[in-house]
């Protein structure tokens, strides 16, 4: 029987082969990478969610302090114009009796012109009435 004999040259196989591993090395090395960067970006999302809440809890009190604070100012603006205009009435008027009959006035005058008390005072000033 004829033998035939081969001459297999593996040296194309052992390149290919050491080329295949060291791509899929690389593939593995950046998906590696890759993996370490989404957690890096769930930590980074996480800290601005934090960051966030704190940010929408102090504007929240900021808000709750300036609306305190203008509800204030309006309370002690009212209040002064209260105190004005019965000061005013006092040094009009002899007793404590007449200055609430008076003032009743002013309040239904204010009612019926559907205006507020802070204008009565310097409107009966320059009169000259108070």
């Amino acid at each position: 029987m004829p033998s035939l004999q081969l001459a297999i040259d593996a040296r194309g196989a052992k390149k290919g082969a050491g080329e295949f591993k060291t791509a899929t090395d690389n593939v593995e090395r950046s998906a590696d990478k890759a993996s370490k960067s989404v957690e890096r970006l769930a930590k980074t999302k996480s800290g601005l969610q934090r960051i966030g809440d704190k940010l929408n809890t102090t504007l929240g009190k900021l808000g709750l302090t300036l609306g305190t604070a203008v509800i204030v100012r309006a309370t002690l603006r009212a209040v002064n114009t209260f105190q004005v205009l019965e000061n005013r009435l006092r040094l009009v008027e002899s007793s404590l009796g007449a200055v609430n009959d008076r003032f009743r006035d002013l309040s239904e005058i204010s009612g019926r012109t559907r205006r507020n008390l802070g204008w009565i005072p310097p409107i009966c000033l320059r009169s000259q009435r108070i």
